[in-house]
């Protein structure tokens, strides 16, 4: 018997106005065009596409941070673009984002234990002892140290930064992770310890990832699943190995021979 899907994404579509067009311009952008896909529990499906693919307005969509035009986001069945703010506050504990930039994601003017604990404040349901403990788990099972809250960002490289950002997104234990390029500011080793950390927590935790990515090497590396995206619509979708291995449409080709082989974390197979 197959489970439930955690996360549905029925027929997305998104417009943006465009400002100054004249009388007979388009007067609207497409970032999304009618995207449609599941997220089964436990999984993860990796969204992959040039820069203006629209797969980063698509994440946005998915943490209801953006509204689409069209279509509709559910999670667990719930359709997010219709619950009531204090519902939607509620719900945000299950899923979390990690974003591109370790370094713009993170206020320097406040300390880790106050960045990681943000959600927490937000969810406003436990004490600050308990709110104390559950960030030392968190920054440990990223492999920092629980002194670490004490410090501030720039105290941090890159990588470091990417750990908190990620023990950030878990402090409230959620289902589904939405990482948005969270390597492709990092250098290549950076990217496999980074890589390596999101896999690990995914077995122990359970964790369901949509990981959004340009890089067909490091989806290749951490995806079950493969969407390829281009000019706003999902063009293919399937198993990681039928979309990289046998692609059927000429873009994914395109990506494919454009991009070097790189073993990130040692779980790669030869392309064909």
């Amino acid at each position: 018997m197959t489970s439930a899907p955690l996360l549905e994404v029925r027929h997305v579509t998104r417009d943006y106005a465009l400002s100054g067009a004249g009388p007979f311009a388009r007067k609207t952008f497409r970032a999304v065009d009618d995207v449609s896909f599941t997220l089964e529990p436990g999984s993860v499906l990796g969204i992959v596409g040039e820069s203006g693919s629209g797969k980063s307005t698509l994440a946005r969509i998915v943490m209801a941070l953006d509204a689409p035009t069209s279509g509709e986001v559910l999670f667990e069945g719930d359709a997010l673009q219709t619950l009531a703010p204090a519902a939607l506050r509620r719900r945000r504990r299950d899923f979390q984002m990690v974003f591109q930039d370790p370094y713009g994601s993170l206020d320097p003017r406040q300390s880790i234990g106050r960045i990681v604990a943000e959600p927490l404040h937000l969810a406003g349901t436990l004490s600050r002892r308990d709110r104390a403990a559950r960030v030392a788990e968190a920054l440990e099972s990223v492999g920092l140290k629980a002194s670490d809250s004490a410090r501030y960002p720039h105290e941090f490289s890159g990588g470091q930064r990417q750990r908190i950002a990620i023990a950030r997104a878990l402090i409230t234990e959620p289902k589904l992770l939405v990482a948005d390029e969270a390597v492709s500011a990092l250098d290549l080793s950076i990217q496999s310890q980074i890589l390596k950390l999101l896999m690990a927590l995914k077995d122990r935790h359970g964790l369901t990832i949509l990981f959004i990515s340009h890089n067909l090497g490091v989806i290749e590396e951490i995806a079950d699943r493969v969407g390829v995206m281009h000019a706003g619509r999902l063009i293919e979708l399937g198993p990681a190995a039928e979309v990289l291995h046998r692609p059927q449409q000429k873009y994914t080709r395109e990506l494919l021979d454009a991009e070097p082989t790189l073993d990130i974390i040692g779980r790669k197979q030869r392309r064909r």
